[in-house]
């Protein structure tokens, strides 16, 4: 970042479309949990386990998960556990995420999903929860009378397009720019994303932000 001497700029890492301006974005968690029960037989003495998946399950029913409100998002994408059908298995992993533009409720939230683990663990005799919860990035906001802001939406009218200022659930480079003092707004690509979640690019809107950047 030391040989970056520009204060503002556009970043190429968006969905939608060339006159896409995104003037906000989250603040993003990270959420890794290893849950650690007590194996046994599952025939012989299943009373002498403890099931790391069934603690998991329990976690996973008390999370506040999907769309917590218009600014706040969270999922558990990864739930690992169990070796073998006839074991109470002693380990499980979690890995998932939280999000949200608004920071109160960025912290809000962290702080839920702390004390949920605690709560669950605290039932269960013997058993532990290594909980690692790390912060990727941090989330940003303009409005839209910015200066980067009127900056791109300058070059998306003089190749004929109307901005439109959006918010957006997803992270890119512009919230690291935006740690160090660096004002760069995403701007769309053409980027779609499918059912199966792979991002395809439409070609003919990518044109139109080649244009942008060309004036």
């Amino acid at each position: 970042m030391s040989r970056i001497t520009a204060k503002r700029g556009m970043v190429f890492d968006a969905e939608g479309d060339a006159n896409r301006i995104t003037t906000g974005a989250p603040y993003q968690n990270v959420v890794k949990a290893h849950i650690h029960g007590r194996a046994s037989h599952a025939g012989i003495e299943p009373e002498k386990g403890v099931s790391s998946i069934l603690i998991a399950a329990e976690i996973l029913t008390r999370l506040p998960l999907g769309r917590i409100d218009f600014e706040t998002t969270a999922n558990i994408g990864v739930v690992n556990g169990g070796i073998k059908r006839n074991i109470i298995p002693d380990y499980t992993f979690l890995d998932g995420e939280l999000r949200s533009l608004d920071q109160s409720k960025f912290e809000y939230y962290t702080d839920q999903f702390r004390d949920i683990f605690t709560q669950v663990l605290q039932s269960h005799d013997g058993c532990s929860i290594d909980l690692d919860i790390e912060n990727t990035y941090a989330g940003y906001m303009v409005d839209r009378e910015n200066e980067t802001a009127q900056m791109i939406a300058k070059a998306v009218t003089e190749v004929g397009l109307i901005p439109k200022f959006e918010y957006t659930g997803g992270g890119s480079d512009a919230n690291i720019f935006f740690k160090n003092g660096i004002t760069a707004l995403p701007v769309g690509i053409g980027l779609l994303v499918s059912i199966l979640l792979v991002r395809r690019l439409i070609l003919n809107k990518y044109y139109w932000l080649l244009r942008c950047v060309n004036g």
